[in-house]
């Protein structure tokens, strides 16, 4: 699912603003807020596709936060429309922190559309289910991992290692729960810091919490506050 935050500090233009992207594509998942903070948590617990920054915010400045999204590995190149009435000071902007565009109030529903339709349909479009993949940034790397290849997610140390049919891949700046929303549902969570791909299950053994996979001799624990999360599966 595509995730925009729009971080809008009138709730009237959020809910507008809200309005026209679901006109465009009414699967978008839509989170809002007026304060900087908090969007800064939710680009940490989800993955956002598309930022959406006013610049004048109820807490601090819409340029700050966008300076600290840039900060964060995986969006280096997420693309940030601002949403100003000085349009100097966005110039300034568009080109320090490389924002996608912005746009000048007061702007038309036609203006709004022109500039996230491209975004939408082309920067963050869907794959078809059956070649569905799973895109992390790290530092320079864009990974690109066929969802059917991974094996399993492990979080550690802050940081989450992909295990795939081909290459182990360590990445920072997501959370296990902000990529599960990006897995198929064949994506289960085992363990406070696993997630496994079922179709890559031998055996689940309840007695010794531990889940035991094809053609390897690794093990993954299985927590039991995650046992239900089996049931009708594979238990």
């Amino acid at each position: 699912m595509k995730t925009i935050l729009i971080v809008e500090d009138h709730e009237i233009i959020q809910i507008w603003l809200e309005q026209i992207l679901l006109s465009i594509d009414p699967h978008l998942n839509i989170l809002k807020t007026a304060y900087a903070k908090h969007a800064l948590e939710y680009s940490k617990n989800n993955i956002i596709h598309a930022f959406l920054l006013d610049i004048k915010l109820l807490d601090y400045s819409g340029l700050t936060l966008g300076e600290q999204i840039r900060e964060i590995p995986a969006y280096k190149f997420t693309p940030i429309v601002f949403i100003t009435g000085l349009p100097t000071k966005e110039m300034i902007a568009f080109k320090e922190l490389h924002s996608y565009d912005y746009l000048v109030k007061p702007f038309t529903e036609d203006d709004f559309k022109k500039t996230m339709e491209p975004i939408i349909n082309f920067y963050i479009r869907p794959v078809e289910k059956n070649q569905a993949k799973l895109q992390l940034k790290h530092k320079e790397i864009i990974y690109n991992f066929k969802q059917s290849d991974i094996v399993y997610v492990e979080s550690k140390n802050k940081k989450l290692i992909v295990n795939t049919q081909q290459e182990t891949a360590t990445v920072t700046g997501y959370t296990l729960k902000s990529i599960h929303k990006e897995l198929e549902e064949k994506f289960i969570r085992c363990h406070k810091a696993y997630i496994i791909n079922t179709d890559y299950i031998e055996k689940v053994d309840k007695k010794n919490s531990n889940i035991y996979l094809v053609n390897s001799n690794d093990t993954i624990p299985l927590g039991r506050r995650y046992i239900q999360n089996f049931k009708g599966i594979l238990l």
